[in-house]
């Protein structure tokens, strides 16, 4: 993302300094502030690891065993286990609303004029942080997001041990699955995602003037370019067997992308003038963007419209 961004600054700075070889009263340049719509981010759904004390095949719920035969408990005869298994389904979340705040630079060329219409290329670039965290958790009186069962087993002869794997177990096949959380069984994902964009477009402009007051409307290509970071916590939490002590496990994952994105942009603007220098204005745009930014958690969809509001100087 970096390599990306140093890119796009020297192009803008490149064009900015070409602006002292041309004629005065060809040359806008803006500086302003945009608040900009995105969709909600999408965290994606995944299966609980199962932990035994490294990740393996089994459910959780109860642990310690080679995926065929249960050790290490004190269990008795007559004694009822459960094995649980879970998957996180999925959630959206706001992002923080400060990150829809972008400052956007801005630099315009008059290519022709006639009375009180015409017509230019414009340049844009803008930054944006954005971030949203998420949690989600699940238990047997409500199970949330995640889609949860367990299967119940009978111990009938603590000394041979219970089978689980696809031969029945002394005395039968395990009952279930039941739907949820087995008693005392929860789960728990906490979530994050940070998104850095920096985007750059060219377009063309038409405008008509009414007095000193100046309409306009724009369309053009743009660069986006996205770096991407983002961090899960699952973690699950089980009474051990034959006991009132509680076992667990917990891991955190993260992930980062760096990509760009090309797409495309529509606006509407209007300015008013200050003086023959000066002017203020504001600008409606929509951002169509190929692709979205996301990582092995989340994605954001960067589409969306913007609001803005700038300050320019005619030169």
């Amino acid at each position: 993302m970096r390599v990306h961004r140093n890119r796009l600054a020297l192009v803008c700075v490149a064009l900015l300094l070409s602006a002292v070889l041309v004629r005065a009263d060809e040359w806008r340049l803006s500086l302003g502030v945009a608040w900009r719509s995105f969709g909600d981010v999408q965290f994606e759904p995944f299966a609980l690891r199962n932990w035994n004390p490294v990740p393996s095949p089994a459910p959780f719920g109860f642990q310690q065993f080679d995926n065929a035969v249960l050790g290490g408990y004190n269990v008795v005869a007559g004694q009822t286990l459960d094995a649980d298994t879970a998957a996180f389904t999925g959630a959206a979340a706001d992002l923080d609303p400060a990150g829809h705040w972008t400052p956007v630079l801005g630099l315009e060329r008059r290519l022709w004029r006639r009375g009180r219409l015409e017509l230019g290329l414009v340049a844009d670039m803008q930054y944006a942080h954005l971030s949203a965290a998420g949690s989600a958790t699940g238990d047997a009186a409500d199970p949330g997001a995640f889609d949860a069962w367990y299967y119940r087993y009978q111990i009938y002869d603590p000394g041979s041990g219970l089978r689980i794997d696809p031969q029945p177990p002394l005395g039968g096949w395990p009952q279930g699955p039941f739907p949820g959380f087995s008693n005392l069984t929860s789960a728990v994902v906490k979530q994050r995602f940070e998104l850095d964009a920096l985007s750059l477009d060219f377009g063309a402009t038409a405008a008509m003037w009414t007095g000193r007051v100046r309409w306009q409307v724009r369309g053009g290509v743009s660069a986006n370019g996205f770096q991407t970071e983002s961090s899960r916590v699952e973690s699950a939490r089980w009474r051990k067997p034959g006991s009132t002590e509680y076992e667990s496990y917990r891991i955190e994952d993260d992930d980062r992308t760096e990509t760009v994105r090309f797409g495309h942009f529509a606006a509407l603007g209007v300015d008013g003038a200050l003086t023959p220098s000066w002017s203020v204005g504001a600008m409606l745009r929509y951002d169509w963007v190929n692709g979205t930014a996301a990582t092995d958690h989340a994605s954001l969809d960067p589409d969306g419209h913007s609001f803005l509001l700038n300050v320019t100087y005619s030169f």
